[in-house]
């Protein structure tokens, strides 16, 4: 893959920035790397490595339910 050459520093953004988004991971890539590459080869890249970058809620679901 093309992006395995990278594979330290990706992890290492995704500690630092935990909440960090695919379009944040392919700018920084960019910006710090001068590689530059698209969401869904990023997202291809990460499944690979078995990383998952799903958003938690922030808070709980609400009590009263749809109406």
């Amino acid at each position: 893959m093309m992006l395995a050459p990278h594979r330290e520093f990706l992890e290492a953004v995704g500690c630092d920035k935990p909440d960090i988004t695919l379009q944040g991971l392919c700018d920084q890539l960019g910006a710090e790397r001068g590689v530059k590459t698209y969401t869904s080869v990023m997202s291809r890249f990460l499944r690979h490595l078995g990383v998952t970058l799903k958003k938690r809620r922030s808070s709980r679901a609400s009590k009263t339910g749809l109406t």
